[in-house]
């Protein structure tokens, strides 16, 4: 529904964008981008300006294979501004690492959504590792898995990250490792110029309602080489990709311990 659409630009596409130091002004179109210029844009094959059921994928201009390979560049751009960083300094004031988990829970596709066993295994396993989780809710989720997270010794829950987003990029920039799943803030957080650390996982499930199941189309959309642990081109050691529908924990739990070990900027020490 149009009111969906709008909660999800203003609660989370328009802050996210107001994270990057580049991004100037912000203009938002009501009508599908016939009119766009098509030199700043890319669209990805086979798509239809004219079917209303087309999906509305576009990306800018080189944010494919072209930044790395030919131009050395990379497209990420944001940048956490200095008082959500003090704030999350202060939030996550642990001597032991800190592990950051964002489950999925929405209402949109909720077959994709993380399970509530899942979630409370992962937390053990992760405190067992000498790590102190920090724990931020989906937005969608106003109680129904949030209140059955158990509560633990070195858990520390984030809920104010959930909606202030520049305050949850601070967070993923200062945390050890964050452990994500399919998401748009997955991409938040790999499109960081601090290049945090971060491993996501269920890679395999269907993005939309609209993927066929052809690994082509897929690729095409979101510009990624499919079950590469580092699949774009401008992708970082640090960020890793597992792809699975169902990643047991044990494994999710080794590659967030190896990507734990790269370090933080040292502004965030």
């Amino acid at each position: 529904s149009i009111k969906e659409k709008d909660w999800r630009v203003f609660n989370l596409i328009m802050p996210i964008i107001s994270c990057s130091p580049f991004i100037k002004n912000i203009q938002m179109v009501r009508e599908r981008p016939i009119e766009l210029d098509k030199e700043l844009l890319i669209y990805p094959d086979k798509y239809n300006l004219k079917e209303i059921h087309t999906p509305l994928y576009y990306l800018p201009r080189f944010t494919r294979e072209n930044f790395k390979k030919d131009f050395g560049l990379s497209p990420a751009c944001f940048q956490a501004p200095e008082y959500a960083i003090n704030h999350a300094k202060k939030l996550l004031k642990t001597t032991r690492p800190v592990a950051v988990i964002s489950p999925r829970y929405t209402n949109f596709e909720s077959t994709r959504n993380t399970k509530e066993e899942y979630i409370n295994e992962l937390i053990d396993k992760l405190i067992n590792k000498g790590f102190t989780v920090g724990y931020i809710h989906d937005q969608e989720d106003t109680g129904i898995i949030h209140k059955n997270i158990l509560k633990r010794k070195y858990l520390i829950m984030l809920p104010e990250a959930s909606f202030n987003l520049p305050l949850r990029l601070a967070i993923a920039e200062i945390a050890n490792v964050n452990i994500v799943t399919p998401c748009g803030l997955m991409s938040f957080i790999q499109l960081a110029k601090s290049t945090p650390n971060m491993v996501c996982f269920d890679m395999i499930k269907p993005p939309n309602s609209s993927y066929t199941g052809d690994v082509g189309d897929y690729e095409h959309r979101a510009g990624m080489d499919l079950y590469k642990k580092q699949p774009y081109p401008w992708s970082t050691p640090n960020s890793i990709f597992l792809w699975n529908e169902n990643i047991e924990v044990d494994l999710l739990v080794k590659e967030a311990v190896n990507a734990s070990k790269f370090e933080r900027p040292a502004k965030f020490k």
